[in-house]
């Protein structure tokens, strides 16, 4: 996959990361198409410790053969997301 990720500091508790990444391309047994998109809220809320709140949508488009037939499958996820990350 080749994409995109970025993230601003808006302050030193809040930072927002923005990603998208898109690949499968048909490309020997992989997707024909593939994409993921995140956007997430990190607040800081001990020196260690930061909650995640955002959301992301992937999706993917693939064939597979079958018993001798094509076998198509699409793929859509979407919906908000909520973490824990622990810094080291």
């Amino acid at each position: 996959m080749v994409g995109v990720n970025t993230k601003f500091i808006v302050s030193p508790k809040f930072l927002v990361s923005v990603a998208y990444n898109a690949g499968g391309f048909g490309i020997g047994n992989s997707s024909k198409f593939a994409q993921d998109f995140s956007y997430i809220n990190s607040f800081k809320v001990h020196n260690m410790v930061l909650v995640n709140a955002g959301f992301r949508s992937f999706m993917y488009k693939r064939t597979d053969i079958q018993d001798g037939e094509d076998l198509n499958t699409k793929v859509s996820v979407l919906g908000p997301l909520l973490g824990v990350s622990v810094l080291f």
